[in-house]
């Protein structure tokens, strides 16, 4: 299934890019990735993507600073933004970041799934 989407993952652990990134290919999407909070690697990345996948704490730029840049562009403003974090009580740093969704990890693939394909209205299979 070829959903013509690509999807930004930024975040610093691998094993969560990979489990991600596959399961978003398995539906179709095509994955960029980014290791680390570069601004305007960020930036000039997420302009070619229809979603962004974005963590709170990063090497560099945290996630927080991210979204609110890339909401701030004329250029990356429509692109959805789904928040995701494993600290607890970071329903501010939500708000300061300007993203669409907020999920905490430990998530579900399926949960996560719904939520893109929600923000993207694609359907999509598990």
């Amino acid at each position: 299934m070829e959903t013509g989407k690509k999807v930004l993952i930024i975040d610093d652990d691998l094993d969560f890019q990979l489990m991600v990134g596959n399961m978003l290919r398995k539906n179709g999407y095509e994955v960029k990735s980014q290791l680390e909070g570069k601004t305007d690697a960020a930036w000039a990345t997420a302009r070619e993507c229809d979603l962004v996948l974005l963590d709170i704490r990063l090497p560099g730029v945290n996630g927080v600073v991210i979204g609110k840049e890339l909401k701030s562009s004329s250029e990356t403003i429509h692109i959805p933004i789904i928040l995701v974090s494993g600290q607890r009580e970071c329903d501010q740093m939500f708000i300061e970041s300007r993203a669409d969704v907020m999920i905490q990890k430990p998530f579900s693939l399926s949960r996560l799934m719904h939520k893109v394909q929600e923000l993207l209205s694609v359907k999509a299979s598990i």
